[in-house]
């Protein structure tokens, strides 16, 4: 997704991506995508786009991430119309917090 996103715009960052996250997965690979774009060359090294990660607000990435609580249970119980976006346990978290603080991102929780 992160070959793609750039390509398309014609070798250049945007300058933010909202994701929508389940397991983050692809929040990892997008970032992955962009070192490798500059270690490549096709992108200039600067500012990479700003993460945004669009999760359900009773999961866990949202919720470690919009607290300063080290770790709290997962929520994600209930049944959401935003599927994708819906996952009790986020893979590799601390991994997510990076990505997300380095570019100047956020994590941001919706209902639905």
């Amino acid at each position: 997704m992160g070959y793609e996103l750039v390509e398309q715009l014609r070798w250049e960052y945007p300058a933010a991506v909202f994701y929508p996250t389940g397991g983050g997965v692809g929040l990892i690979g997008m970032w992955k995508a962009f070192i490798e774009l500059e270690e490549l060359g096709w992108v200039k090294p600067g500012k990479r786009p700003r993460m945004i990660a669009v999760q359900s607000s009773g999961c866990a990435l949202w919720q470690r991430l919009s607290t300063t609580r080290e770790s709290q249970p997962s929520v994600a119980k209930r049944r959401d119309v935003c599927v994708g976006t819906t996952r009790a346990e986020a893979l590799r978290r601390l991994h997510h917090a990076e990505i997300l603080k380095e570019s100047g991102g956020v994590a941001l929780g919706v209902s639905g």
